[in-house]
């Protein structure tokens, strides 16, 4: 499988996060639709198959057609998709200059509740 422009170093890269990949099993991806997150899902999807399950936020400082094209991208692919509606935290709503870690730290204990919860693998 070769995703990424041919060269030693990214066929090496691409080839151990396969190895890590089926070695999980299953695996839940945390995806924003982004280059990043399309990229390693449709890694995981190739190495994976039907064991792939892509979560997206959906929140009120995440633009509509952002979601609309996260779901788009999820379909193209063919993987499960499940959609997070979160509202903004308390700890975030006056704006703390630790805003951003704050809300990545609510979002992935959230979707790490579910990945256990409903048996994913690895998050």
């Amino acid at each position: 499988m070769i995703i990424l422009r041919e060269s030693i170093v990214s066929i090496e890269k691409e080839n151990r996060l396969v190895s890590l990949l089926k070695e999980f099993g299953s695996a839940a991806i945390a995806f924003s639709g982004g280059v990043d997150s399309t990229y390693l899902l449709k890694v995981a999807q190739l190495s994976l198959k039907n064991k792939v399950t892509a979560l997206t936020v959906k929140s009120p400082y995440i633009p509509d057609w952002e979601l609309e094209e996260a779901k788009e991208l999820v379909r193209q692919i063919g993987v499960s998709h499940k959609i997070f509606e979160m509202g903004i935290a308390d700890s975030i709503k006056h704006n703390p200059a630790d805003r951003c870690y704050l809300c990545k730290n609510i979002l992935f204990k959230t979707m790490k509740e579910f990945v256990t919860e409903n048996h994913l693998g690895v998050l």
